[in-house]
């Protein structure tokens, strides 16, 4: 769902406060037994409402394209191969 989430606000159809409330909503999904999972959707959602509110519109790609990837790395490594 975030990924979906992800590709929305990648084409412009999400505003990077929408893409904070879809990983929040991921985050309070997920259990312990997913770590560090749940912590990445945590921190994610926060860091991305603060750049709503922080940074310029214009600089909202970049902005979201630096605090998801740590996230988009674990989901990789969770994934596996």
């Amino acid at each position: 769902r975030f990924l979906a989430s992800l590709e929305a606000f990648r084409d412009g159809r999400l505003s990077i406060l929408d893409l904070s409330a879809a990983a929040g909503s991921v985050a309070s999904t997920l259990d312990n037994s997913s770590a560090p999972l749940p912590a990445l959707f945590e921190d994610a959602d926060s860091q991305l409402e603060l750049a709503h509110f922080t940074s310029d519109q214009a600089d909202h790609a970049n902005e979201a394209e630096r605090i998801v990837a740590p996230l988009l790395a674990a989901i990789d490594a969770a994934l596996g191969p």
